[in-house]
């Protein structure tokens, strides 16, 4: 029998206080956006530079991944389980996204002439704004927030 994050569970499979784990997030999307600013300044994903969009984006999606395992680590808050898993679920298909990015990004295009660039680029702001609106419904602030793209 399956007990989930209820009173019995806590122990059993590490699940979290909404505060404590809410709290945890925002600190670490706080450092990572920190880091994602210094190590981006100067660069975008609309630069007409193919080696400077993907750098841009190798490095952006990079800190991205080492945020979403970390906050992998977190036990889910025991109040919002269901919606800390949709946002971990979100989390997962940002990164998609973020893939299929990088893999549009050819020598000597830029993004006005590459559609499939141009499609990646939305759906992958699509994603990050399903990741945010369900960050905030969370009670996640730092974590309700852009860093890149």
């Amino acid at each position: 029998m399956a007990l989930g994050c209820g009173l019995l569970g806590l122990v059993a499979i590490g699940c979290g206080s909404s505060d404590d784990t809410i709290a945890k997030a925002d600190k670490l999307c706080k450092t990572s956006q920190e880091k994602q600013l210094k190590l981006l300044d100067g660069t975008s994903s609309t630069s007409k530079d193919p080696k400077v969009m993907k750098q841009y984006l190798d490095s952006s999606f990079t800190q991205t991944k080492e945020l979403n395992d970390q906050l992998r680590d977190l036990a889910p808050p025991t109040d919002k389980e269901k919606q800390w898993k949709a946002w971990m679920a979100s989390l997962e298909e940002q990164e998609k996204a973020e893939d299929q990015l990088i893999e549009t990004v050819k020598p000597g295009m830029t993004a006005e002439e590459n559609s499939p660039y141009l499609n990646a680029l939305n759906e992958a702001i699509s994603q990050q704004v399903k990741r945010n609106k369900l960050a905030t419904e969370l009670g996640l602030e730092t974590c309700g927030q852009n860093a890149s793209i």
